[in-house]
């Protein structure tokens, strides 16, 4: 009998973040291999390992991640300073990641594991705030490796563990060193986190921690996210389970009040995930609902008290009805005289520089390089341009971007070339396209599975002005969820489709 796990008086746990040389300890599967009985394969949540002497006094594990990737991303943290190359990212059931180069080959070193999710990183990029599942963070000091020099447990103790979401939202203030975190339907903040000490402790802290007075009334509409403004600085806005939508103005100092907002138009069961605010105007704000089947993009200029759908073309129906993709993250980033929109979905990165409520049309971005994968958060520094896309199950990807052009490749931002429909769906052999068109050109067409991967052949053929049907056989395809991808001048649009 094989039993997973560590044994008592392992140097693993109790307060040491490291891991058994090439495994993961969340087990799931373990499979001997039938023509000898020493080696057996470990499938776990890092992945798959082999080894080839199961009855050995130390066993040895081989790893087979060759191209496979566990890199699943809850959150991501950028230095606040100009040009820096240094970045966290939280994964799931695999800790945290701390990196010091741009160099995509570069080491990621992991200084404290667990569920991997949000943090902050201070100015002087030596102090980090870490968090894992259930509110768990720590102060901890790094050298240029990413190796621990110095830790301090701080999340506080007046919290009970029970009123944390398993990935709790936490928030560093965009100019200052201040933090926000979410207990339930509570928010706290802590203006010293530069003062926490280093005591190497794993004990809870409630050193500078502070809760506000003026909560959220009912004790089940959890805070799910938390934003911070840019300019004007120390603007909080507070997401909720229950599409609720809350503002703290001078949120920095005192016991400010928190404001409920005008709800925006969807079902009462919507589940903020997201906020963005652009960070030129603290007025302007986006919210992302993440459930299926309801409206997920809404957009304020003040401040929240009156909303438009901006969804577009990435809901099957006006309604919010039908197969549109999960929207997770957004962003509105300035640039130059045009502001660029950026949404993370289930299908891939999408923008768009025009917003016109129902008729905006969301383009795929990096639809070769990211592709139709999770995309989980976005970070941007403005004073360098920096972006970063995280995605649940295929890693970091980051640009600089100057200009619109940067990221809508597309000769006319403002302007539409095309959008198509799908039908039936879901589908049983055939599936048709409808792809209305405002001049002639070459479409491209391709379908991913669920986790992104590109099955069955490119499809292509030209299309004309006005009206066209594109036919595409997938009866040789498995029951269950597809995504097809339209591009036409080097602009890709993707829908959600079921194959019965």
């Amino acid at each position: 009998m094989i039993i997973g796990g560590y044994f008592v008086g392992s140097v693993e746990g109790d307060g040491n973040w490291g891991v058994y040389e090439n495994h993961h300890p969340d087990q799931h599967d373990l499979l001997f291999l039938p023509s000898d009985d020493k080696v057996i394969l470990s499938a776990t949540d890092g992945g798959v390992y082999k080894s080839y002497d199961t009855f050995a006094d130390t066993v040895a594990w081989t790893s087979l991640n060759n191209g496979y990737y566990t890199s699943q991303l809850y959150g991501v943290s950028i230095s606040r300073n100009q040009n820096s190359n240094v970045m966290h990212g939280g994964f799931q059931d695999n800790g945290n990641f701390i990196n010091f180069s741009a160099n995509p080959t570069s080491h990621w070193n992991m200084p404290f594991n667990g569920d991997g999710a949000f943090g902050g990183i201070a100015d002087n990029e030596e102090d980090f705030y870490l968090t894992i599942q259930r509110g768990v963070m720590y102060k901890m000091k790094l050298d240029t490796n990413g190796e621990r020099l110095a830790f301090n447990r701080m999340d506080p103790a007046s919290i009970d563990s029970l009123d944390y979401m398993f990935i709790n939202p936490v928030v560093m203030d965009k100019n200052t060193d201040i933090l926000y975190m979410a207990a339930g339907n509570k928010l706290w903040r802590n203006n010293d986190i530069t003062n926490v000490p280093y005591n190497n402790s794993h004990d809870k802290n409630d050193f500078g921690w502070e809760m506000f007075s003026d909560t959220i009334p009912n004790p089940t509409m959890l805070i799910t996210t938390i934003e911070t403004s840019v300019n004007p600085a120390n603007v909080v806005y507070l997401g909720t389970k229950y599409k609720k939508v809350f503002r703290i103005d001078n949120a920095n100092i005192g016991d400010p009040a928190v404001v409920e907002l005008t709800s925006p138009l969807t079902g009462s069961n919507s589940y903020v995930y997201d906020i963005a605010v652009n960070p030129n105007n603290a007025d302007e704000v986006m919210i992302v609902y993440s459930n299926y089947s309801v409206y997920s993009l809404f957009h304020s200029t003040d401040g929240g008290q009156n909303w438009n759908k901006i969804a577009g073309n990435l809901e099957q129906n006006a309604s919010g009805s039908g197969n549109g993709p999960s929207c997770r993250t957004a962003k509105i980033i300035p640039l130059g005289n045009s502001t660029l929109y950026l949404v993370g979905t289930s299908v891939g990165l999408f923008g768009t520089a025009t917003l016109d409520g129902n008729n905006t049309v969301w383009e795929q971005v990096g639809d070769t390089e990211i592709g139709a994968v999770v995309v989980e958060f976005l970070e941007y520094r403005e004073n360098d341009g920096l972006l970063v896309v995280a995605t649940h199950g295929n890693g970091i990807y980051q640009t600089n971007l100057g200009s619109i052009g940067d990221v809508l490749a597309i000769d006319n931002v403002n302007t539409a070339l095309f959008d198509f429909s799908v039908f039936p769906n879901p589908i049983i052999d055939r599936l048709s396209l409808v792809v209305k068109m405002d001049k002639t050109a070459d479409a491209k067409i391709v379908i991913y599975d669920e986790l992104g991967r590109k099955v069955g052949k490119e499809h292509t053929q030209k299309v004309f002005f006005g009206e066209n049907t594109i036919a595409v056989n997938i009866s040789d395809y498995k029951s269950g969820i597809y995504f097809v991808s339209l591009t036409i001048d080097n602009k890709t649009i993707t829908k959600q489709i079921i194959k019965q």
